[in-house]
């Protein structure tokens, strides 16, 4: 597997969900994301711009500790959505894989469901501001 290709990476997650998480799983958040704001009900909204984000313990065990911690957690608690922005070859190659999809919580405040189109991704700028 190609561990360059980089990713968009959403994550949504209610106060207690980040409280629940692991020292490693918080600091993964807080210092990897190019972008983490709380809002006013302390709810956590964090943006990967470009990452390698894979769920291979092989690859990234500290990716694979998030989402061990967040399988302890109600899945509509938490989001997390992948979209991977490297060259279609990748994708066709099995090395974009949406497997880093997680969790159900379609109601989030930034109403965040999906991450497929560039509009997407500067409006959801614009809520982080």
């Amino acid at each position: 597997m190609n561990n360059n290709v980089r990713s968009r990476v959403l994550v949504a997650l209610k106060q207690h969900v980040f409280e629940s998480l692991s020292d490693s799983s918080k600091y993964i958040l807080r210092k990897w994301s190019d972008k983490a704001k709380q809002n006013k009900s302390s709810h956590w909204f964090f943006i990967f711009y470009s990452i390698p984000w894979y769920r291979d313990p092989k690859i990234d065990v500290e990716i694979c500790g998030l989402y061990y911690d967040l399988e302890q957690c109600n899945d509509k608690d938490y989001l997390i959505i992948q979209d991977c922005i490297d060259d279609p070859w990748a994708e066709e190659q099995g090395f974009c894989e949406y497997n880093g999809n997680k969790g159900n919580w379609v109601d989030n405040p930034w109403s965040i469901q999906s991450l497929y189109q560039e509009e997407e991704l500067e409006e959801i700028k614009g809520l982080l501001n």
